[in-house]
């Protein structure tokens, strides 16, 4: 049945049945005799058809692909995070080693303390080269040598740490072998007549700023291709006696490196640990009663 709105126009009355589907060709309809024009209106709601959803088949149904263009969004995104977090994550990298670096010199200080408390206030002597383990075997080296077996062997008791230790190397050495990457300051006693391996701690005047172990950062001490050594087994005694150990990057005579982006890490005598980035003069020091760069202890100073 279709709902047929009709308008009659007689005596001006309008009536609205629900009349059947009217004949094909047919115009003109009657009422009671009366002749009447029928509007016919559909109403589209009763005209839709309804058609419930079809079942949904999971073996035919397959999930829209990604688009190219949503594709080069995600990709976009992605590498905007990576450069946005990749720089960060690098520098908290680099602060958590140069910090490891700074703990490593900064116990190796505590240890020196504890040796000069129980040797009468002396450092522990810098002596000749020395090799590990060969130095517990080998004449010549070790305990048969009359400057001692090294100042890292003199520390072992108050560390229990042997030479081959990550104590004595900087977390951001590359080097495949254990190496000592930390020297010993020895140029001023080096210099004086007779020739001083040790010295009591207290004749260090100028405690905040003597340098007394440092990162050994000169190409001498290593082999190719971080240094100019001809190899051979590292030398654990490490110390400035006869070389500048403390070369950095921007020192314009040698070829130096700075171990960190920070610069160098330096153990003064006063315990504290301080990383520079080239040698300043109200800064550090390399003799124990003034304040001097390394070439400025060339001439041999009279016994203090």
């Amino acid at each position: 049945m279709y709902s047929i709105q009709c308008n009659v126009r007689h005596s001006e009355r309008a009536r609205e049945e629900s009349i059947g589907d009217p004949p094909n060709g047919a115009r003109r309809w009657t009422l009671h005799g009366v002749p009447f024009r029928v509007t016919v209106r559909l109403r589209s709601s009763l005209l839709e058809k309804v058609v419930p959803n079809p079942p949904f088949n999971r073996g035919s149904g397959r999930r829209k692909a990604f688009s190219l263009v949503e594709v080069l969004v995600v990709i976009g995104i992605i590498a905007l995070l990576m450069a946005i977090l990749m720089p960060a994550m690098n520098r908290a990298r680099e602060t958590a080693k140069t910090l490891q670096c700074a703990s490593n010199l900064r116990s190796i200080g505590m240890a020196i303390q504890s040796y000069a408390n129980f040797n009468r206030g002396l450092l522990p002597a810098y002596s000749k080269t020395h090799n590990w383990p060969d130095d517990l075997t080998t004449p010549g080296l070790g305990v048969n040598d009359p400057d001692g077996p090294g100042w890292i062997i003199l520390l072992k008791p108050f560390l229990a740490k042997d030479p081959d230790s990550p104590m004595f190397r900087c977390s951001n050495a590359v080097f495949d072998e254990p190496t000592v990457t930390y020297f010993m300051e020895a140029r001023w006693m080096a210099m004086q007549q007779p020739e001083l391996h040790t010295m009591p701690i207290t004749k260090i005047k100028f405690a905040s700023q003597y340098l007394l172990i440092s990162e050994a950062t000169t190409a001498k001490y290593y082999p190719a291709p971080f240094g100019t050594s001809s190899g051979g087994p590292d030398d654990i005694d490490k110390d400035d006696a006869t070389w500048k150990c403390l070369v950095f990057f921007s020192d314009p005579r040698e070829h130096g490196i700075n171990m960190h982006a920070a610069g160098n890490n330096i153990l003064f005598a006063d315990n504290h640990v301080a990383a520079l980035k080239g040698y300043e003069p109200q800064t550090l020091t390399y003799n124990p009663h003034a304040l001097q760069d390394y070439d400025d202890i060339q001439q041999e100073l009279p016994q203090q």
